[in-house]
């Protein structure tokens, strides 16, 4: 079976650094640096319900596992 080869993978994610709806400081990758994580962007705050299609999941799957995270 031929395997498709990325050339992302092992490329370093750039440095993002915003303020989340929550009002925290956060700076991806660093914030998620050691961890599985799915990473989240809303641009507006109406669109927390878009971002919690992905989440509510992500969480009730994923939660309380050691070694993932979100953003």
């Amino acid at each position: 079976m031929n395997e498709v080869q990325n050339a992302n993978i092992g490329t370093r994610f750039p440095e993002v650094n915003a303020q989340s709806l929550a009002n925290t400081d956060e700076s991806i990758p660093d914030s998620a640096r050691g961890k599985v994580t799915l990473i989240t962007v809303a641009f507006l705050r109406e669109s927390q319900p878009q971002l919690d299609s992905w989440l509510e999941p992500f969480t009730e799957q994923y939660g309380g596992k050691v070694g993932l995270g979100f953003v």
